[in-house]
């Protein structure tokens, strides 16, 4: 930070940091799943962000879908219940299909999103207690 450091950079600083550790838990879930994602879905109300679904795709380096529905959580539930209720429903049957009210696709090379990750990953543990 600078004296010229505006609200605006702290807002997108908040922002990147949220993608970062998005990014984290996607790159994660690929290594325990033994093999990488290659798409995310989401929902709820920070997907109202252009910028932060821009910084997602292009830290995680994989499109980011957005749910078209706020109400995504209660959708859910009731796909579940209708599979608890019916357990030879396929997941496609009791959810219905869909298709994203928009996608972000990654726009930085991947080069740039793994030295931005190393960065971030280095600041979080000098942060860390």
């Amino acid at each position: 930070m600078t004296l010229s450091t505006g609200r605006g950079h702290l807002v997108r600083a908040v922002l990147e940091g949220i993608a970062a550790q998005v990014a984290a838990l996607v790159a994660l879930t690929g290594d325990d799943l033994g093999t990488p994602l290659t798409r995310l879905r989401v929902d709820g109300g920070l997907t109202r962000s252009r910028v932060l679904l821009q910084a997602q795709a292009d830290l995680a380096q994989i499109p980011i879908d957005v749910y078209p529905s706020p109400h995504a959580t209660a959708l859910g539930a009731a796909a579940c219940a209708r599979l608890a209720l019916d357990p030879g429903l396929s997941i496609v049957d009791a959810t219905g299909g869909w298709r994203p009210a928009a996608t972000f696709e990654p726009e930085w090379p991947a080069e740039r999103a793994a030295e931005h990750l190393a960065r971030w990953h280095a600041l979080a543990a000098r942060s860390a207690p």
